[in-house]
């Protein structure tokens, strides 16, 4: 996302698992499903029954839920599963906060997605004691099966986790962070990085700032993983992002080593979420003085607008040397990368926005998790 990327050394001398809506599969073969829910506590059982016409191989099948707002809180599906005439039993659990959630079995059959039988509806009315992470049994949206979860982030709390995230760019106490780029117009405040409601949200807001002796018009919000975790060469990570609307914005997901430029692999970008409505993937190698770029390349479903709306953007960083981009469970071309890949990097999520530019007041790109897997050993 940033060019060059500035360390601190060199500044002184970087829910639910079923993403979107569905929409209908192929009507040669039609489905029907009895679903059902039990309660314990804050642990939500899902259970049911899909019946096919024919018999038919869906790449994920499950249940989803929707909560009070309309935010995916789906259950772990089955990947490469089996719908039958007889009918197909699927019964998965999770973690739930308190309040009303409404629900319907789902398939995605050959990269679509169909609800299947009727909406219904439960509550979660008391909260568990325990602490077992729901993300340990849920698979990734996009790659195949064969994972082991290294990290996760449900954002199920009140306040950032530390022990995960550095609410700004650096550590060192400041108020406020200088930008990735000078181009920029908005610097980076902790106070702007709040989770509620199931989400890590960052805000932006009209209000004037100076970081190392720079004035800016605007505040942003970031979080970072660096000296917390890194995505290293065969992981695959996932993240399901709500980017919003408006003038000037530049949202991010995006690695990079510490204390190094490049490499960067750029999971989205969006130069002005007001014209531009698909994101970007990026890869940059080579030095500092002679730095150089695969893109950015748009990527994505043909017509889909991506803003104001909840999506799940990954990024498989394959052992045979190549970055694979997802959104939406969909893999898109893959960058073949150099040597500097085998580099662990540490992960970004930030709200920028361009300097001159005018955004609506405290517009926010919102996170519902970020998800990280390794392969499984053999």
């Amino acid at each position: 996302m940033r060019t060059p990327w500035k360390t601190a050394l060199s500044l002184l001398c970087a829910g639910g698992i079923l993403a979107g809506g569905a929409t209908p599969a192929s009507a040669a073969t039609t489905f029907s499903a009895t679903s059902s829910v039990t309660v314990s506590g804050s642990t939500a059982t899902a259970s049911t029954t899909i019946k096919a016409s024919t018999d038919t191989t869906a790449e994920y099948a499950g249940i989803c839920a929707r909560d009070s707002s309309g935010r995916n809180v789906d259950f772990p599906a089955k990947q490469n599963i089996r719908l039958t005439t007889a009918g197909t039993k699927i019964t998965a659990s999770r973690s739930l906060s308190v309040g009303s959630y409404t629900y319907f079995a789902c398939a995605r059959i050959a990269g679509q997605w169909q609800n299947i039988g009727s909406v219904k509806s439960f509550s979660v009315s008391a909260q568990s004691t325990s602490t077992t992470p729901t993300a340990a049994v849920v698979p990734p949206v996009g790659a195949a099966s064969g994972w082991s979860l290294s990290f996760s982030d449900e954002f199920n709390g009140t306040a950032v986790d530390t022990s995960k995230w550095l609410p700004q760019r650096f550590s060192w106490g400041d108020p406020y962070d200088q930008p990735f780029n000078a181009s920029e117009g908005a610097s980076f405040s902790a106070k702007n990085v709040t989770v509620s409601n199931g989400a890590a949200v960052l805000t932006t807001k009209r209000e004037a700032s100076t970081a190392w002796g720079k004035s800016y018009t605007h505040t942003s919000g970031m979080l970072s993983s660096e000296g917390k975790f890194t995505l290293k060469r065969g992981d695959y990570i996932e993240a399901r992002i709500w980017i919003p609307k408006s003038d000037g914005l530049w949202p991010a997901f995006w690695t990079v080593p510490s204390g190094q430029w490049p490499p960067e692999i750029d999971i989205f970008e969006f130069f002005d979420t007001a014209k531009q409505s698909q994101p970007k993937f990026n890869y940059h190698w080579g030095t500092s003085s002679n730095h150089q770029q695969l893109g950015p390349r748009t990527y994505g479903a043909a017509g889909v607008d991506y803003r104001n709306s909840w999506h799940t953007y990954g990024l498989h960083r394959t052992l045979d040397n190549r970055l694979v981009p997802y959104v939406d469970g969909v893999a898109y071309p893959a960058a073949s990368v150099t040597s500097q890949d085998a580099l662990p990097q540490f992960v970004i999520l930030n709200l920028s926005m361009y300097a001159g530019a005018n955004p609506s007041s405290t517009e926010q790109m919102k996170i519902d998790h970020v998800r990280a897997w390794s392969p499984k050993a053999s």
